[in-house]
């Protein structure tokens, strides 16, 4: 795989660390100056590229991706997450930006986790919610994970061994009424709340970005639109802390320039000793 210099997901200090890489040629940093580093542990921003927006440009002939984590476990988090360089008339985007949670790992050292994946595509705005189980990481970079595609998996199922996905909630165009569209220079922002549940399930819920305030949740806001996990889906009987942090996916050829911003983080504290590469 070509080597390439750019940085994919560079982090605010002490924020996030190195979950999974998609290639050896992808790097991760962080930089003190970058705004939104961790403020008593309740925010912490993330971005594709380096500091300076340049983004990511894949010149690979497949997807990359890549995944940074919390160092510590959490309930949830809200988390506003803006693309900044896609292109109003195009059909296709560029990539996809992601909110990663519930992610653990098994003891074969394959990993389970949810991906809230948000996009560009087909001239509108889309998000999808998957649930995947025994995922090695050597498959990360591989298209779905290396998970067999149009899974009919509705429920966790402990038997199994092998990588498989649980569509939770497939791609969906969000209402271009409640959350927009792209602006004039290709940014948009939505908000996405992670909560967990007393019985085990999830609640997501998403918000336009007029219901948010300096890229955070407004006051008594309801949702724009609401998924439930069930806990038939995450296999949990109580409310339970997981890893959380976000994912990327650059399309081959593509440019993707986008960042994160977390906020509201449930559970224990964000470490503030400091970036670990």
């Amino acid at each position: 795989m070509k080597m390439v210099k750019k940085v994919l997901l560079g982090l605010a200090a002490g924020a996030l660390v190195l979950g999974l890489a998609g290639c050896k040629g992808i790097t991760v940093g962080g930089d003190d100056s970058v705004d939104g580093e961790v403020i008593n542990g309740t925010t912490a921003k993330a971005y594709v590229g380096d500091k300076d927006g340049e983004g990511y440009t894949n010149e690979t002939g497949d997807f990359v991706r890549e995944m940074q984590l919390f160092s510590t476990k959490h309930y949830g988090a809200f988390a506003a997450l803006t693309l900044t360089d896609e292109n109003k008339n195009s059909n296709e985007g560029n990539g996809q930006l992601g909110y990663v949670f519930n992610y653990t790992e098994n003891d074969d050292e394959t990993v389970n986790f949810i991906t809230i994946g948000y996009r560009w595509y087909n001239k509108q705005l889309q998000t999808y919610i998957s649930q995947y189980y025994n995922v090695k990481k050597s498959d990360f970079k591989n298209n779905n994970f290396g998970a067999p595609t149009g899974s009919t998996i509705k429920e966790k199922d402990s038997t199994k061994t092998t990588a498989y996905e649980i569509i939770v909630q497939d791609f969906n165009a969000l209402n271009s009424s409640k959350f927009g569209t792209l602006s004039t220079d290709g940014s948009a922002t939505i908000g996405v709340e992670v909560i967990a549940e007393d019985d085990g399930s999830y609640t997501v819920n998403y918000y336009g970005s007029e219901k948010l305030d300096n890229y955070k949740l407004k006051k008594d806001q309801e949702a724009d639109k609401t998924v439930t996990i069930g806990k038939k889906v995450t296999g949990y009987t109580k409310k339970t802390q997981t890893k959380i942090g976000c994912y990327v996916n650059v399309y081959s050829g593509k440019t993707l320039n986008g960042f994160w911003r977390f906020s509201s983080i449930k559970g224990e504290d964000l470490p503030v000793e400091g970036f670990e590469d």
